[in-house]
């Protein structure tokens, strides 16, 4: 008996095509032959997986499936299934259809480029460190270009060599590409180098230096570094795309842009005298300059060249502090008679700040 499609791809019959593809594509990838290789029972799921989603996907396949149920696709004279033929690569031809650009023939079961993510501490970026991670690749089999299977001289027996199938549904006839044999006409072949599996997964060191202005989330691209795929039959190597991650805020400290943000707190006696300060970022840069007795608290200063690298700048907001030890009742007598003499009468009316 024939099992419903709506329950192999765990979808109600109200499902919509975005639904029914996110059920496909995930169901598609956990049964997927290349991530259980040898394993029988997980070719056949996936073999019904993209059975079913070729019907419901297709919007006259689905409202006949709706109103006859599998007897809608049983073709005058052969009984085939959808896909016009009975051969196994008839899934592999919608998962290639739907995980990837291009014709079955020529585009490959795996994207050229390659993406990771690596989180390192902000003080990696600062000192502009050298980044080492492994990589995984997938490099595709030279003999079958990909593929995972060979063509040969002989005839393909589905299709008669025409690389057509045609199947009929009431009054409709439905022409396709030969699932079997691709649209060239010849039987294939399981590839003898790969033994079907299409790719081999390589592990590769990389080493690389992350740009100074780089923000968090940002992706450093490594050209060539990603996947050896076949296009038109020719090799091609894709690029790495690797997610830098960093924390926003880290001890205080801020990047952007290279630029490196962070306040401090200083003496008022410091702030007066304009005293000329030292600033340690991260423990791992320093960088001084004097302050101006003119800026109020809360200021900022820029200092030229001490960002990430000398191109960059530093931003450093001052809160000036009030003395935190106890003074006797002369010092403070003595310390306000001085404020009146450079600001004059304290004021005490005030209005909300705007």
């Amino acid at each position: 008996m024939n099992e419903d499609y709506y329950k192999i791809l765990g979808v109600d019959k109200n499902a919509d095509d975005k639904a029914i593809k996110k059920a496909y594509r995930k169901k598609a990838l956990e049964h997927h032959p290349d991530k259980n290789p040898d394993n029988t029972e997980a070719e056949e799921k996936f073999k019904r997986i993209s059975e079913a989603y070729e019907v419901l996907s297709d919007p006259q396949k689905k409202a006949h499936y709706d109103r006859l149920g599998h007897n809608a696709f049983k073709s005058r004279g052969n009984g085939r299934n959808p896909f016009g033929s009975t051969n196994t690569h008839g899934g592999f031809d919608f998962y290639t259809s739907v995980f990837t650009n291009g014709g079955v023939n020529n585009a490959p079961r795996v994207n050229s480029n390659i993406q990771i993510a690596i989180s390192v501490d902000m003080e990696r970026i600062i000192r502009g460190d050298e980044i080492v991670s492994d990589v995984q690749r997938q490099i595709c089999c030279s003999n079958c270009m990909g593929r995972g299977f060979t063509f040969t001289n002989e005839t393909c027996s589905e299709c008669g060599g025409v690389g057509k199938t045609r199947s009929a549904v009431a009054n409709f006839v439905f022409e396709g590409i030969c699932a079997a044999c691709k649209g060239t006409g010849k039987k294939t072949v399981k590839c003898s180098s790969c033994k079907g599996r299409a790719f081999s997964v390589k592990t590769e060191k990389i080493a690389f230096k992350v740009p100074p202005n780089i923000n968090p989330r940002s992706i450093v691209r490594l050209p060539e570094r990603g996947n050896l795929v076949y296009h038109q039959e020719k090799p091609f190597v894709g690029d790495l795309g690797v997610v830098i991650d960093f924390p926003k805020v880290q001890g205080g400290v801020s990047l952007k842009d290279g630029n490196i943000y962070t306040s401090i707190r200083v003496p008022i006696d410091s702030a007066i005298g304009g005293a000329n300060i030292k600033v340690d970022i991260l423990g791992c840069k320093e960088f001084e300059f004097a302050l101006d007795p003119n800026k109020r608290t809360g200021e900022s200063y820029k200092i030229d060249g001490a960002g990430v690298s000398d191109k960059h700048n530093a931003f450093v907001k001052v809160f000036i502090d009030l003395p935190k030890k106890k003074i006797s009742s002369q010092d403070k007598e003595k310390l306000a008679e001085l404020m009146r003499e450079v600001y004059g009468e304290p004021v005490t009316n005030f209005k909300p700040a705007t």
